[in-house]
């Protein structure tokens, strides 16, 4: 049976999710952090040419971390919304570099999205393509709660690493 769905519904839900598609929030406030809060700051990645697939990250990192031997700095963006929201399938853009600020290239990276709180990660698997630069691209970032969350990286290739994200917290976005 097919369902109509009132057109100002759709309005609705569109205008709650392209704010949140170009806007600089923080992910502990969620507030405005950028210069200059009433633009859009949307570029492409970092080294992003059209091997990345044209996707449109936010220019501010959504997380940046180091791996757990310090030889490895991480930056983490999301689109289309960031931090990630509950039932959004989003993607991410890992960009690594070494400990001097240089691009890391050949990597095997996993991502495992994981809820510290309640022990547990995601239902559906995340996958990891090198996009050159030091610049991977993060597909199936799909959130099954909201809550606390972070991301949990193992990196094998040239070297052998680990790497725990910051926490960030995931809404559900009303529908």
């Amino acid at each position: 049976m097919r369902r109509l769905v009132p057109a100002g519904f759709l309005l609705a839900v569109i205008g709650s999710v392209l704010p949140a598609c170009s806007s600089d929030a923080s992910p502990s406030t969620g507030k405005d952090s950028s210069p200059a809060a009433s633009s859009t700051s949307i570029s492409v990645p970092d080294g992003g040419t059209a091997a990345d697939g044209g996707l449109l990250f936010p220019t501010s990192p959504m997380l940046t971390f180091q791996s757990a031997s310090k030889a490895l700095n991480v930056t983490v963006r999301t689109t289309p919304v960031q931090p990630p929201n509950v039932g959004v399938y989003c993607k991410g853009q890992l960009v690594v570099t070494d400990a001097s600020g240089n691009p890391v290239e050949g990597l095997t990276i996993t991502v495992t999205p994981y809820m510290p709180v309640m022990k547990h990660g995601t239902p559906v698997g995340t996958s990891v393509t090198e996009q050159g630069n030091g610049v991977y691209i993060v597909d199936n970032v799909a959130l099954s709660m909201p809550g606390v969350w972070e991301f949990v990286l193992k990196v094998k290739g040239p070297m052998t690493d680990s790497a725990t994200s910051p926490t960030f917290n995931a809404i559900t976005v009303a529908q």
